[in-house]
């Protein structure tokens, strides 16, 4: 599959929306940016957004385009299985991700309390 893990929806403009099974953020310093699209709400990402102000970061939901990929810090993906996992390749841009940044998102993640299912 020409060396590729998954795909990314982009529109025929250029924006990303999400993943397969996924959704993805971006990471812009001390910003996590959510990509502003017609998408799936998912809950994993709710539920990380939630908790990133105890983790001293920030969330911004705007529209981002490919050709601005390469700005950023880092990007991961984020669902029910797999909360925070780095991406490291979309397409040309390349993401170091900084392994503190990802551990606080996941701490963000993990900071939100389980809710009981009623009966």
């Amino acid at each position: 599959s020409g060396g590729f893990d998954d795909a990314l929806f982009v529109d025929d403009q250029g924006h990303v929306s999400e993943g397969v099974t996924w959704n993805t953020g971006f990471i812009q310093g001390g910003r996590i940016v959510w990509p502003q699209a017609p998408m799936l709400a998912g809950v994993t990402q709710v539920l990380i957004d939630r908790g990133l102000a105890g983790q001293g970061l920030s969330s911004q939901t705007r529209p981002v385009h490919m050709s601005e990929l390469a700005g950023f810090d880092g990007a991961f993906l984020c669902n029910s299985a797999t909360p925070v996992c780095p991406i490291t390749h979309i397409d040309q841009a390349t993401f170091g991700n900084d392994t503190a940044v990802l551990d606080r998102l996941n701490q963000a993640w993990l900071s939100q309390r389980p809710q009981s299912i009623a009966d």
